[in-house]
Parts: C-alpha cells; sequence; structure tokens
C-alpha cells in the first residue's frame, strides 16, 4: 500500500518531466503481476523479480523508496518459488528460495527491521516446504524458530496497539499468516512421514508434524477470538474441523489412539456434521462440510477401533452365513443347472 502511494505521488511529479528509473523499473515489475501470481508463468516471475531489481539498483532511488520495493521484490520471489514448489521442481526451488531467505535475514539488520519476518512469511512457508520435500528437516526446524519466536513477541503488543494501525496490522498479518505457515508446515511433514514408511525419520517426521498442527490451531483460535480470518481460506470453523482432522490422523499413525479419538471429535462438532441430519446445515454449509465430516467419522472410526470391531462383525457374520450354507441341501439347484450344449 505504500508503494502504491509513493508511485502515485511520483507519477503526479513525471507528469511534468521524465519519470524516474526507479519508477519506470517498478511501473514494468507491476505489468506482470497476473501472468507471474496468477497465471504463474516461471518467465514472467523471473522478469518481475529482475525489474524489482533494476529499480532497487537505480540511482535515483532513495533508501525509502529501497526499503519499499524491497518487500514487494521479497513477495515476488516468494510467488516465484511456492509455483516451483507446487510444480514438484524443488531442485530450482530450493536456492531461490534459500537465497530470498538469506536476503531477509540480513534486511532484519539486527532486528531493526524485525516487520520483514511477518512481511515474509509466505516466503518462510514454501522455503519450509521446499526444504521438507527435500528431506532436509534440520535446516527446517531451523527455519521454522524465527517466526515462531517473533511472532508472538508482537502478539503480546495487542492489548496495547488499538490506535496504532501499522502495528496492528503487522499483529493481524502475523497470527493468520502463522496459521496458514505452520499448516502448510504440517501437512508437509505429514506427507514426508508417510512417504518414508517405516524409516526412523518418519517418527520424527509425524512428531514435529504434530507440534506444527497444533501451533496453527492455537494461532487460529487467537484470530477467531479477533474476528481475524485467512482470505479464500473457507470459514473459520471449517479450517478448525480440517486441521483437527490432520492432527488425528497423526497422532493416530503416531500411536496415540485417545487424541485422535478426541481430535476428531473436535472435528466432527467444528463442522457441525450433525446438521446433516437434524436438517439445521444450508445446502451451501452441506458441501463446505462434507469433506471434513467424512474425514472425522473415518478418522474417529478406526482410532477409536469402531472400524476394527464393525469389520471383526462383518467377518464373522459371513462366516456364518457361509457355515449355513454347508449345512443345507441343494441337490435341487445342481438339477436344475442347465445341461451342456453339443
Amino acid at each position: 500500500m505504500i508503494l502504491l502511494v509513493v508511485l502515485a505521488a511520483a507519477g503526479r511529479t513525471a507528469d511534468a518531466e521524465e519519470k524516474p528509473q526507479w519508477l519506470r523499473a517498478v511501473e514494468a515489475a507491476n505489468e506482470l503481476t497476473y501472468k507471474c501470481f496468477g497465471e504463474e508463468n516461471d518467465a514472467d516471475c523471473k522478469a518481475m523479480i529482475g525489474h524489482y531489481d533494476k529499480a532497487m539498483a537505480a540511482p535515483d532511488a532513495d533508501n525509502a523508496i529501497r526499503h519499499e520495493v524491497f518487500k514487494h521484490r521479497m513477495n515476488a520471489i516468494a510467488a516465484r518459488g511456492g509455483n516451483l514448489v507446487e510444480a514438484g521442481d524443488i531442485a530450482q526451488a530450493l536456492p531461490l528460495l534459500h537465497a530470498g531467505h538469506a536476503e531477509m535475514r540480513t534486511h532484519l539488520d539486527g532486528g531493526k527491521h524485525a516487520h520483514t519476518v511477518i512481511d515474509n512469511l509466505r516466503l518462510q512457508g514454501w522455503f519450509l516446504e521446499a526444504l521438507v520435500a527435500s528431506g532436509d528437516l534440520e535446516n527446517a526446524e531451523t527455519v521454522v524458530d524465527l517466526p515462531r519466536q517473533l511472532v508472538p513477541q508482537y502478539y503480546e503488543l495487542l492489548a496495547k496497539s488499538s490506535g496504532n494501525e501499522r502495528t496492528m496490522s503487522l499483529i493481524t498479518e502475523g497470527v493468520v499468516r502463522s496459521e496458514e505457515l505452520e499448516t502448510k508446515y504440517g501437512n508437509a511433514l505429514a506427507a514426508r512421514a508417510d512417504a518414508w514408511g517405516s524409516d526412523a525419520r518418519a517418527k520424527v517426521a509425524r512428531g514435529r508434524a504434530i507440534v506444527a498442527y497444533r501451533n496453527a490451531l492455537k494461532w487460529l483460535e487467537r484470530g477467531d477470538a479477533e474476528g481475524w480470518t485467512m482470505p479464500f481460506q473457507g470459514t473459520n470453523a471449517i479450517r478448525f474441523a480440517e486441521l483437527n482432522n490432520a492432527l488425528g490422523k497423526a497422532l493416530f499413525a503416531s500411536g496415540d489412539r485417545k487424541g485422535a479419538v478426541e481430535a476428531h471429535k473436535l472435528a466432527f462438532v467444528a463442522a457441525s456434521c450433525k446438521g446433516f441430519d437434524d436438517g439445521s446445515l444450508h445446502d451451501f454449509d452441506k458441501i463446505t462440510a462434507a469433506r471434513p465430516c467424512r474425514e472425522a467419522v473415518a478418522g474417529y472410526m478406526a482410532a477409536s477401533g469402531e472400524t476394527q470391531r464393525l469389520a471383526k462383525d462383518a467377518a464373522e457374520t459371513m462366516y456364518r452365513q457361509q457355515m449355513e450354507l454347508y449345512g443345507k441341501d441343494i441337490s435341487d439347484l445342481l438339477r436344475a443347472a442347465p445341461k451342456q450344449v453339443d
């Protein structure tokens, strides 16, 4: 938003004279916004970052301009890195996100620009996913440690910051984006644990996934208490159900059946699954709640042992039916069989 104000002011000044070099570079970058963020075209993302580089290197850009352009440049790096991760190109995503993360840490300047950690939670989230996908769990824990320490410090300022728009914006962003970061980190770790199977590393990955899911739930509860929500990611209640289902699945896989049962129960309640039977859910709500409700029921059945009991009962019933058939006289049925045609 600040960059837009700066651009507008610079644009008005440039009406009567040639546009500043940094402004021309920023405008060139802005023209690629949809192609990079919307169409996810890697070449356009790369070009966009290049234009921001030119803006920051322009001789007519002062420190205030460079500071503001830096934030948008980092968003472009996060977008390109995220696109590569989603496309499965971890080999190309990792060095890009690693370099971006290193720049972010340099920009911190010993804590003078601590806000940059919150400004770049998306970049850190994609970096975490890339590290986990590559199997580098130790560096992933090192990376996640920074936002886990800093964002809570900003959150503690909530009660004193009601009149400070900038701080409130950072706190809000920190809360909702930390929920997103921890959720995706947990998902990446759980997927890696499943891929490792019986490997000893799977237990470590799953344990860290459980921690991440619980952190995400804490941030979701804090945001919900303030009326904040993640844009375009469904209601807080549905996300609460989805997170508890993911937590329940990880707990069950780790051997904690009791914890898994409780998590799936919370998911069932949060998604208003009873509404499917009593008619209290509207059609749209049924659509959004269908999947978390199915997962809550299936997860509860497995963790509580109900699935195994039903399977055992079904097997015993089938066995009894087969035994009854063995005792029946089926000679009439055999005589009624069709004759072979010559």
